[in-house]
């Protein structure tokens, strides 16, 4: 398989280094970037409900807030979005080296190792979507006293999607951890 590659190249410590440090600017982007962005918009009007809104009716409610708040928040979302561009690469270079890296360490249950390989590219897919709903959120940012419903929705349901298969890329990775801490112990238990 031509998957088969990547257990052997780049090699570990590559890959390990561009886990920690993709893991450590995840954190970077998300409290220091992201929070303060967040702080300044309203309950119920913030930034997951714009992502969310999947109606023209719900996104042009929350505009007309946005755009009614003494601050540019319309602008501001701009901003944030600009940053999540960037945020992209980090988040699907900290899922598909973490798969990776179980993917190797796994190695001794090779049906296990081939469907991590495969996972390798849940993150770039979320990350692909993820575009598709900055595209859609762009669109609408621009021009927000006319919003299509086809935007909305591309970018709520990209979201969702995104969100998702994010959700399921984690899940596997802390499984495989998880898998290959119970090897390693297995392991050592029969070398004593």
């Amino acid at each position: 398989m031509k998957l088969d590659v990547l257990l052997e190249k780049p090699s570990n410590k590559i890959v390990l280094c561009f886990f920690i440090a993709t893991f450590v600017l995840f954190f970077v982007f998300v409290n220091i970037l992201f929070a303060p962005i967040w702080a300044h918009y309203p309950t119920g009007y913030g930034f997951n409900e714009f992502k969310f809104a999947w109606t023209k009716v719900k996104m042009d409610e929350i505009l007309g807030v946005w755009m009614a708040h003494p601050e540019d928040l319309i602008s501001l979302m701009i901003y944030a979005h600009v940053i999540d561009f960037f945020f992209m690469g980090i988040y699907g270079t900290l899922l598909s080296t973490g798969t990776l890296l179980v993917a190797r360490a796994i190695g001794e249950i090779k049906i296990l190792q081939k469907i991590f390989l495969w996972c390798f590219f849940l993150g770039w897919i979320a990350v692909a979507l993820d575009v598709i709903e900055g595209i859609n959120i762009y669109i609408v940012l621009f021009n927000p006293t006319t919003v299509i419903e086809i935007n909305t929705f591309s970018a709520a349901l990209s979201t969702t999607i995104c969100i998702q298969l994010i959700g399921v890329n984690l899940i596997l990775i802390l499984v495989g951890f998880v898998l290959v801490i119970v090897v390693y112990i297995k392991a050592r238990i029969k070398k004593e």
